[in-house]
């Protein structure tokens, strides 16, 4: 839970239906295999850009003008949504996902945008490199585990291109039947170009 006067607060990519019903399909298939895993609702899927947690209230619109400063500086972009696989190895993954591949550079260049802006707010900044993923399921015991990873790997499904205008400041409401999602400032990407 959230502590009192914070918001748990990411920044992210929304996807459209026609992939939230890809995702569903995915999830149903390797649900078959029987293994423990906790399934992440379809329609709470995402491009998580940056996760920045309990933030205080008074604080969220230096966060807006971070996000609003990056999506001026890129434009619209297409991404494809295609291949699977699961971090942090197959031996002994912790969470399953659907990949973007390959990583367009308007995609890198708006993470590592709202990335710096928000270093300059006192958010450190990502010491991994950016992987963008969606992450469709977490694993929650051994159960079946292996057989999950062959039938995950082993996935043959057709990609989709999804065009991306927006990017989404999201609130996170942990609740007992999942986390709650709610949009809080959406900013289109206008590009260097003017709108697109």
């Amino acid at each position: 839970m959230s502590k009192a006067g914070n918001i748990r607060i990411f920044i992210c990519i929304e996807l459209p239906g026609t992939v939230q019903a890809l995702f569903a399909e995915i999830q149903a298939s390797l649900k078959e295999i029987g293994a423990d895993v906790s399934w992440v609702k379809p329609s709470n899927i995402h491009l998580t850009l940056k996760f920045l947690g309990d933030v205080p209230e008074q604080k969220v619109p230096v966060i807006w003008a971070a996000v609003e400063k990056a999506a001026l500086a890129v434009s619209a972009m297409e991404i494809q949504v295609r291949g699977a696989g699961c971090f942090p190895t197959a031996r002994n993954p912790r969470v399953l996902w659907v990949g973007i591949q390959p990583v367009p550079s308007p995609l890198r260049e708006l993470q590592e945008l709202i990335d710096v802006g928000l270093s300059t707010k006192g958010y450190t900044r990502e010491d991994r490199p950016f992987s963008p993923h969606l992450t469709i399921g977490r694993v929650k015991s051994p159960q079946n585990l292996q057989a999950l990873i062959r039938k995950l790997q082993a996935l043959d499904f057709e990609s989709k291109i999804v065009t991306v205008r927006e990017v989404t400041v999201m609130r996170s409401d942990l609740k007992p039947t999942g986390a709650l999602y709610t949009p809080i400032r959406v900013f289109p990407l206008v590009g260097k170009s003017g709108h697109n």
